[in-house]
């Protein structure tokens, strides 16, 4: 049989499972990030079952997505393991807002990206809002699973 795979096409893999390490069930703590339908979100609370006469003891955990607040439950055997994205937190100069919501942002390193928009929503009306008045603004961006945001601000010194 020949491995030849020569005219054969394969779809692109997401990468966003990519950035996730295996985290035993186990080791599930309030707090943690995991990822729950193929989404990063915050562990609010876990519930361990004891081991029945049919297998093994198995955890109830419900979390919170991180970028739009959806609550997440499902129920994992505790020998198993369960994805765990790398999060990534980031401070930014706000620099810039323009008419469709794009953000110019000033890394520490002088760097300037537009890629991210304000979120639509009361918090966006708050930055939008500061930003009128003529504040300096940091904002702290938050990255996992290849989805990326803006969470929060705060008046620079």
């Amino acid at each position: 049989m020949s491995d030849d795979f020569s005219g054969e096409e394969f779809e692109g893999v997401d990468d966003s499972s990519s950035q996730c390490r295996p985290l035993a069930v186990n080791d599930v703590r309030i707090g943690t990030v995991v990822a729950m339908r193929d989404r990063p979100s915050k562990v609010v609370e876990t519930k361990i079952s004891k081991p029945g006469k049919h297998g093994s003891a198995k955890m109830k955990i419900t979390s919170i997505d991180l970028f739009n607040g959806k609550k997440y439950e499902a129920i994992y055997q505790t020998s198993r393991s369960i994805p765990q994205p790398d999060v990534i937190r980031a401070d930014y100069q706000l620099t810039d807002i323009d008419d469709d919501g794009f953000c110019s942002l000033m890394g520490e390193d002088g760097i300037m990206r537009e890629d991210l928009q304000i979120p639509a929503d009361d918090f966006g009306d708050e930055v939008r809002a500061a930003f009128a008045e003529g504040k300096d603004l940091i904002v702290c961006t938050m990255k996992a699973m290849g989805i990326e945001a803006i969470m929060s601000m705060k008046e620079e010194k």
